[in-house]
């Protein structure tokens, strides 16, 4: 239940942070990438659930994946998987519309870090405190212009860092961008 609430509040903040309008007078910094986006929308992926086959999964530690239900983040559909392991924690996972950039990460989480995902560039982020340490989002950017998206959280603080679980994460979006550019 604490993972949905987390997955809610993020959302919620990414949906404020893509909103948010430039101060007056403030020159707009745009990224290539932001530049070369396409004016139309590309929907994200409407079965999330399939961006980890059952060898990746396996290869991962996870068990299938179910989809997430009341998410709050329009054209978003998200999978949580469970790993296998005893307390191993939980992931999810989703392709984001194209409406969804690297900037309104890297606004809307504490501390991003930018770097590259299977050859794709990629922000992580933390939601601070605890659950900061406890917990890790990476969001990659496909050749579509949309964002590919892989979250960890911890079932339990015992040896957990933020870095681990940024490890965690990339692991899995490493797969779910493999999938996306294999179909």
């Amino acid at each position: 239940m604490k993972a949905v609430t987390a997955v809610v509040v993020v959302l919620f903040g990414l949906l404020l942070a893509g909103c948010a309008s430039e101060e007056r007078d403030q020159p707009s910094v745009v990224g290539a990438s932001e530049q070369a986006r396409s004016p139309r929308l590309v929907p994200g992926e409407s079965d999330p659930c399939g961006l980890l086959d059952e060898f990746q999964r396996d290869h991962l530690g996870l068990r299938d994946g179910k989809r997430v239900e009341d998410v709050q983040l329009k054209g978003a559909d998200f999978c949580g998987w469970q790993a296998r392991e005893f307390n191993g924690g939980t992931y999810q996972g989703a392709v984001l519309p194209n409406n969804h950039t690297l900037a309104n990460i890297r606004r809307g989480y504490e501390l991003p870090q930018d770097y590259t995902v299977a050859g794709r560039p990629a922000v992580s982020g933390s939601i601070g405190g605890l659950s900061g340490e406890l917990s890790c989002y990476v969001f990659a950017e496909l050749p579509d212009g949309r964002l590919a998206d892989a979250s960890f959280w911890a079932a339990r603080d015992e040896g957990m860092t933020h870095t681990i679980a940024c490890e965690r994460a990339t692991r899995v979006l490493e797969r779910i961008v493999e999938t996306v550019q294999s179909r």
